[in-house]
């Protein structure tokens, strides 16, 4: 099944606006990203209809990295920005996201902590589909990065939390992807200054990232929106992998 805008369905793609889609060569060029379909299912002209341009990393203010925090003055410079399409797949495996010749395969699972309370164990396959060597940025906790919304049961806000770029024992770290070669990169939440957990009845919203993402001499950029995560504490609660909001 694949998702659109209007229905089940949605094409974001940055080409099929052409007067509102930015040049690559251009600063403010950045990630754009569309939902395509499954294999074997015919894109319609109502759905490109419906494609709209993903602008959420666009933003006139200062860049920001995948956990929050202020990017360096290096990556808020005039040199352009090249830009990057981010394809995401709903199939019957799950959710499928391209990006930079490489594509990632998000799962979740729901973990009882021992104080009572729920986390999320997320585990993210990462698999080369190009003939480059990529490289993924590290952090404390890894490469991905989380961003965490909890609500009452009543859908009012009690707590955000995000990721901090605090030094960690894989901080600036640089994991290498091959071609041919299956990483799996994993996270728990909460961890570091992503606090939790979950209590009976809450309901968190976790906004899963990559704090960098290059191929060959490239310097890894940061993929904001890989998937979100969302789950409902209870009796047997279920962790669910979902695009992210475009």
């Amino acid at each position: 099944m694949t998702k659109r805008s209007s229905s089940l369905v949605l094409l974001l793609a940055v080409a099929c606006s052409p007067a509102a889609a930015p040049e690559a060569s251009t600063p403010d060029a950045a990630d754009s990203a569309r939902v395509a379909p499954s294999p074997g299912e015919p894109v319609t002209d109502d759905a490109a209809q419906d494609s709209v341009q993903d602008d959420s990393d666009q933003d006139e203010a200062p860049a920001t990295a995948p956990g929050g925090e202020p990017e360096s003055s290096e990556a808020t410079s005039d040199a352009p920005v090249p830009s990057r399409d981010v394809i995401y797949k709903v199939t019957p495996e799950g959710l499928v996201v391209e990006a930079d010749g490489v594509r990632f395969l998000p799962k979740a699972q729901p973990v009882k902590l021992a104080n009572g309370g729920y986390g999320i164990r997320l585990e993210v396959t990462a698999r080369v589909v190009d003939e480059r060597t990529h490289t993924l940025l590290g952090h404390a906790h890894g490469p991905l990065s989380i961003a965490a919304l909890i609500e009452d049961g009543k859908g009012q806000q009690k707590a955000r939390h995000a990721d901090s770029r605090g030094d960690g024992p894989r901080a600036g770290e640089l994991e290498i992807l091959q071609p041919g070669q299956d990483v799996v990169l994993t996270r728990s939440w909460p961890s570091g200054s992503v606090k939790g957990p979950l209590w009976w009845g809450q309901k968190v919203r976790l906004q899963v990232g990559l704090w960098g993402l290059g191929a060959d001499d490239e310097a890894p950029r940061p993929l904001r929106k890989l998937c979100t995560v969302d789950m409902v504490a209870g009796a047997k609660p279920v962790a669910v992998v979902s695009p992210p909001e475009l």
